[in-house]
């Protein structure tokens, strides 16, 4: 994997550890993800996902009380976050109601009602509401995300290093459909 890819990684785990958010490693992959048994927080540097999803995904922290204008990125990356500070307080019995019930909502035939009923699933939701009040009441912390993402992906894409960098994707990819 690129040497400049593990410098975004390793910056945003000197982030959370900075903010006072510990336990997790921070890894690309080809989505947003928690790996709960790695404590691991995915994330893409590519864009993998579709805008109607981002579009409903940005308004869903907004209707439910997140009060600052923030990218869908740093969203999606305090979401995850979400996970992990969340997953510890449900049980086993608790998450394997919420994987059952994630695959129900793969049948909905209306894409911004299945993303709303995913988003609202208990284990989605506790990391969403977790997500809206740190950002809500930790905006320095956010705006530090910012600049640390900034910083680090202007480094990741200079000199030509995006073919570097979708090699090391489509690596990733290759690995993940392998597992």
């Amino acid at each position: 994997m690129s040497e400049r890819l593990q410098r975004v990684e390793q910056a945003l785990e000197d982030w959370a550890i900075r903010n006072g958010l510990f336990g997790m490693k921070f890894h690309a992959g080809m989505e947003f993800q928690y790996e709960i048994a790695s404590q691991t927080v995915l994330f893409p540097i590519l864009e993998t996902e579709n805008e109607t999803t981002d579009i409903d995904f940005t308004q869903f922290f907004y209707e439910y009380g997140c009060e600052y204008d923030v990218s869908c990125f740093i969203l999606s990356l305090f979401h995850e976050i979400g996970h992990h500070m969340t997953i510890a307080s449900f049980s086993e019995a608790e998450k394997d109601i919420s994987l059952l019930d994630k695959g129900m909502i793969k049948w909905v035939a209306d894409h911004h009602e299945r993303n709303y009923l995913y988003w609202e699933n208990d284990i989605e939701f506790a990391a969403n509401a977790w997500a809206i009040d740190f950002i809500n009441t930790h905006m320095d912390i956010v705006k530090d995300l910012a600049e640390t993402l900034k910083s680090s992906f202007a480094e990741l894409y200079t000199d030509g290093q995006i073919y570097e960098i979708v090699d090391a994707f489509n690596e990733i990819a290759l690995m993940e459909d392998i597992a």
